[in-house]
């Protein structure tokens, strides 16, 4: 079992966050701040954040079809980011309430086919597994949907 990180300012972060673009920046933000409490090299705190935003667009984009509007946002689930950040490493677990889909069979776009054919969709998914050193998803139709990012320092 992982055991967070025992360093003074380290504790975890828990954002629960409204389906809405305009919220992102706060879960990008505190990709970078639980990165920078790691030490992780600068670079790292990027593709990190980077992953996070990925996957939170992902979300509000497929999972929930779009943004929800501002008067359903108290009754809406959003989407709730944790960042735990331990000895070695930082895992990331994002949940949701949206449609699921299959992650293991799930087409992705590298950015030469984005760039040539056109594609529209798939690239979110060909960053965030680049970006991060392991990806896991798990679809519950209890708890809901979870997505664990984990990159190592």
């Amino acid at each position: 079992m992982d055991t967070p990180i025992e360093l003074s300012g380290a504790e975890s972060i828990t954002l629960h966050l409204p389906a809405q673009f305009r919220y992102l920046a706060l879960a990008r933000d505190a990709a970078l701040e639980a990165c920078q409490r790691l030490q992780f090299p600068e670079f790292d705190c990027y593709k990190v954040e980077m992953a996070v935003d990925e996957a939170c667009t992902h979300i509000i984009e497929h999972g929930y079809h779009g943004e929800v509007p501002p008067e359903e946002e108290l009754d809406h689930p959003g989407l709730t980011v944790v960042f735990a950040p331990h000895t070695d490493h930082l895992l990331i677990e994002i949940t949701d309430r949206g449609d699921g889909f299959d992650f293991d069979t799930r087409q992705e776009t590298s950015p030469d086919e984005y760039v040539v054919d056109g594609d529209e969709q798939g690239l979110g998914l060909y960053i965030i597994k680049r970006f991060v050193d392991h990806v896991e998803y798990q679809q519950d139709p209890q708890h809901g949907n979870r997505l664990r990012l984990t990159k190592h320092r």
